[in-house]
């Protein structure tokens, strides 16, 4: 505080802020994509049972991920 004054407490906001937005882009873009494959494979898998749980659980599926 005595060398740097006021301004040596933000001297390393800038890259904390970058290094925390670029977490947080990643982060959502894996989330999304994970989501999206879940999806696909749950609906694939309950698609090629023959069944009416099935049938339930494939209406079910597609009202939640939209």
């Amino acid at each position: 505080m005595k060398e740097n004054g006021i301004n040596g407490l933000y001297n390393g906001i800038f890259p904390k802020l970058i290094q925390t937005s670029l977490y947080n882009a990643v982060l959502m873009i894996t989330y999304e994509k994970l989501r999206v494959f879940m999806k696909f494979a749950l609906l694939y898998y309950a698609g090629n049972q023959n069944n009416a749980i099935n049938e339930e659980f494939l209406i079910l599926m597609c009202k939640y991920y939209k």
